[in-house]
C-alpha cells in the first residue's frame, strides 16, 4: 500500500472489491458486485496464523494510537462511516437507539460532526452508563421512561433532526420514524433478527418529508476516524474492557458470546 513499509503497524479494511467497477472507483467497494470481506471465504480472517490482504486494504496506524485502539477500530468504522458520509446539521439533536458498540460509536461520531445534543435510549443500565461516559447528553431507560415524552421535551416538541436505529427491532424502527422531526433523517443500522416484521408508515414518510438511509461500510472513513482518535476527539480506548492472552482465547470467545454487563470490547494480547 502507498506509504506503508515493512514493520509498520496497520489496520486492515475488511471490504475487498474488484477495483475497477464504478462502485470501487467512487469509494463504495463494499457495494461492488464482486465484493468480498476478509474473514469470509476465500479470505482468511484474524484467527489465521498468517493473513494475506490486498495492499489497498492496509491503513497505517498513527503513532498516537495504541495497538488496542487499532485492534478494535473496525467495530466503530461502520457507524462512524455512516455519519462521516452524511453528517447531521450543525447544532442538530440526535437520537441513538441501542447502546452497544455501534451506538457508542454513533454517539461520538455525531458529536464530532456538530451535533449539539445526543439522546441515547436503551434497556440496560450498564450500557446506558457507557452511553453517558462516551458523550450522550441525555440517556433514557425505555423500560422505565417514556421515550417519546423525553424526546419531545428535549426538542420543544419537534422531534430529532437525525434518528438512528442501532438496535434493529420493530419497536426501535417505529420509534425512529415517529420521533424524527419533519424534514429529518432516519438512519437504519441495526440488523433485525430473522422473521422480524417492520411496518413502514409510508404516508408519514411522504407527508413529513423524511429521508431514510441505510449504511454499512465506508472505505473513505478509516483515515479520518484514526485522525480523530489520535487527536483525542473520538475515544475508543475506553471501549476495551477485557484483555486476554493467547492461551486464554477460548475463555475470551466464551465471554464475548455471553456478553455480560460491563463488556464492551475484549482484546487478545500477545
Amino acid at each position: 500500500a502507498k506509504g506503508v513499509c515493512t514493520g509498520d503497524r496497520v489496520v486492515v479494511e475488511t471490504s475487498v472489491g474488484c477495483g475497477v467497477c464504478v462502485k470501487c472507483r467512487t469509494g463504495n467497494k463494499h457495494l461492488c458486485p464482486e465484493a468480498g470481506e476478509i474473514g469470509f471465504p476465500p479470505f482468511d480472517g484474524g484467527y489465521a496464523e498468517y493473513v494475506a490482504v490486498p495492499d489497498n486494504c492496509c491503513r497505517k496506524v498513527p503513532d498516537a494510537m495504541t495497538d488496542e485502539q487499532g485492534a478494535i477500530l473496525e467495530a466503530s468504522i461502520c457507524p462512524f462511516g455512516r455519519i462521516y458520509r452524511n453528517p447531521p446539521p450543525m447544532g442538530a439533536t440526535v437520537l441513538v437507539q441501542g447502546v452497544g458498540v455501534a451506538g457508542l460509536s454513533f454517539i461520538q461520531a455525531a458529536k464530532c460532526y456538530g451535533a449539539k445534543k445526543v439522546i441515547a435510549a436503551g434497556r440496560n443500565l450498564s450500557r446506558l452508563a457507557d452511553a453517558k461516559h462516551f458523550g450522550a447528553d441525555v440517556v433514557v431507560n425505555v423500560k422505565e421512561q417514556d421515550l417519546e415524552k423525553v424526546v419531545r421535551d428535549e426538542t420543544d416538541g419537534f422531534g430529532v433532526d437525525l434518528s438512528i436505529d442501532a438496535a434493529g427491532a420493530a419497536a426501535t424502527f417505529a420509534n425512529a420514524v415517529r420521533l424524527c422531526a419533519s424534514g429529518g433523517v432516519i438512519n437504519l443500522y441495526g440488523i433485525p433478527s430473522a422473521g422480524t416484521k417492520m411496518e413502514l408508515p409510508t404516508d408519514e414518510v411522504i407527508f413529513r418529508q423524511l429521508t431514510i438511509r441505510g449504511g454499512t461500510n465506508n472505505e473513505l472513513a478509516w483515515v479520518p476516524l484514526m485522525e480523530l482518535i489520535a487527536q483525542g476527539k473520538f475515544n475508543n480506548a475506553d471501549m476495551v474492557t477485557h484483555r486476554f492472552g493467547f492461551d486464554e482465547l477460548p475463555a475470551a470467545v466464551d465471554l464475548v458470546d455471553k456478553h455480560p454487563d460491563g463488556l464492551i470490547k475484549a482484546v487478545i494480547k500477545g
